[in-house]
């Protein structure tokens, strides 16, 4: 098991911690997903407004090419990613949040529900 911690307004709307049976990134967004209706779109609303999430694991966050990677024991951490922080924190992370939203149409595909095709 994997403890998810949502933080801030995610966390807010969804519940702030969930102990989940996955493996990786793209199983974490598809099993709260199913278990918290709006999920999926409430991150394509967020992006239209221009605040983009990030995924922490242990104590590193994820960067492009490691969506697949186990988490293992370590607990995850998905926050918004702080509005104003330097370039190389967003040349870091930006990838990652078009590995989010890669993840997140092909789930769309996967489950037949076109909402998350947007």
């Amino acid at each position: 098991m994997t403890k998810v911690h949502l933080l801030g307004k995610l966390g807010n709307k969804f519940g702030k911690e969930f102990n989940l049976d996955i493996k990786h990134t793209k199983q974490l967004i598809r099993a709260i997903a199913v278990q918290r209706e709006g999920f999926m779109n409430f991150f394509f609303d967020e992006q239209e407004k221009g605040v983009e999430y990030v995924i922490k694991r242990g104590k590193d966050f994820l960067r492009e090419g490691e969506e697949s990677l186990s988490f293992g024991t370590e607990d995850v951490f998905i926050m918004a990613q702080p509005q104003g922080s330097g370039d190389k924190f967003k040349k870091e992370l930006g990838a990652l949040m078009t590995i989010i939203g890669v993840i997140l149409i092909i789930t769309g595909f996967v489950t037949g529900n076109p909402a998350l095709i947007k």
